[in-house]
């Protein structure tokens, strides 16, 4: 799940998310 997002999202997803 997460793999897949980041493939895509990589930096937005760290941003959205803020891990």
């Amino acid at each position: 799940m997460q793999a897949a997002v980041q493939e895509d999202t990589e930096l937005e997803y760290d941003e959205a998310f803020d891990l």
